[in-house]
C-alpha cells in the first residue's frame, strides 16, 4: 500500500465500503458486516440505531483506531490507511 500521508485539497466525501469488524476483544461477535454507505460532500450525516449496532465503531473506525479485517473506509477516494492519523484527525469534526 502506498502512503500518502496527506491530502494537497480535501472534498470531503466518505465512504464505508463493505466494511466488516470485530474488536480484538471479542473475535467471535461481528460489530460490522459489509458495511457500504456513503457520506457526500456537504451533506449532513446521522449514524442512528439501537445499542450495539455499531455507531460508535464507525466513528472509531474513521478515526483510525482501529482498522476494518474487510472492505475500506475511504476519504475522497484515498483507504483512510494510507494517510496521517495525526493529520486526519485534525481535518475530522465530529458531534456526538
Amino acid at each position: 500500500m502506498i502512503w500518502i500521508n496527506i491530502l494537497e485539497e480535501v472534498n470531503g466525501s466518505l465512504k464505508f465500503r463493505n466494511v466488516s469488524f470485530k474488536y480484538p476483544s471479542r473475535k467471535g461477535v461481528h460489530i460490522l458486516k459489509k458495511l457500504s454507505f456513503t457520506c457526500k460532500k456537504g451533506e449532513a450525516t446521522a449514524i442512528v440505531g439501537p445499542n450495539g449496532s455499531g455507531k460508535s465503531t464507525c466513528i472509531a473506525l474513521l478515526e483510525c483506531f482501529y482498522d476494518p479485517q474487510q472492505g475500506a473506509v475511504l476519504l475522497d477516494g484515498h483507504d483512510l490507511r494510507i494517510l496521517n492519523v495525526k493529520w486526519l484527525r485534525s481535518i475530522i469534526g465530529l458531534v456526538q
